[in-house]
């Protein structure tokens, strides 16, 4: 079972639930954990995307990211990304709305979570897919993109020469050891910035 296969199990769950808020979900739906086109890392990420079927071959396309954890996180969001199914061209205003509060999601439009009712009800229905295909495959996926800093350079000068001298070194050279001066033989020291 893959967690594409699981998400499609969970979305016919959910189809009596949009059905009874009268806004049925389209037949087909493809549905896939990775991440967003935008904003996939930082502190402003997305969680969830979803691409209308005139951006494909006709057929509506989510994205769960993989960095959310928790089975409800997951849920919560596939909930949120399947009103915009329903909804193509509302962003989060108008329909979007009136749909996201129908299917019991609360907060606010652009960060919805599962209100009271809902999320028990989500619970239960992942607890049921658990039962019968197996927990949900999934680990959460945190990539750390580290940029590397740049080398800082450490200001140093001589004070055995006549006219100071100024030097950079890196603290990596400055651990190897003292630095002698080719022109007196004194030795560098390491200044604060600024001096």
């Amino acid at each position: 079972m893959t967690r594409e296969q699981w998400l499609l199990h969970f979305i016919d769950e959910l189809r009596p639930m949009f059905k009874d808020a009268e806004f049925p979900l389209p037949d087909q739906i493809r549905v896939s954990m990775g991440f967003p086109c935008k904003q996939a890392l930082g502190p402003k990420r997305r969680i969830g995307e979803c691409h209308h079927a005139g951006m494909t071959d006709g057929i509506q396309q989510i994205f769960i990211s993989p960095s959310l954890g928790s089975t409800t996180q997951i849920a919560e969001t596939l909930v949120h990304e399947l009103v915009h199914t329903v909804t193509p061209g509302a962003a989060h205003k108008g329909r979007f709305i009136t749909v996201m509060r129908a299917v019991g999601l609360t907060g606010k439009p652009t960060a919805t979570r599962a209100g009271e009712w809902l999320k028990p009800k989500l619970e239960k229905m992942a607890a049921a897919l658990t039962k019968t295909y197996g927990p949900f495959p999934h680990s959460v996926l945190e990539p750390h993109h580290k940029t590397k800093q740049s080398t800082r350079s450490l200001k140093a000068t001589c004070g055995g020469c006549e006219e100071p001298r100024i030097i950079r070194v890196t603290k990596k050279v400055v651990d190897q050891g003292a630095i002698i001066c080719a022109l007196c033989s004194g030795v560098f020291e390491v200044v604060e910035e600024g001096k």
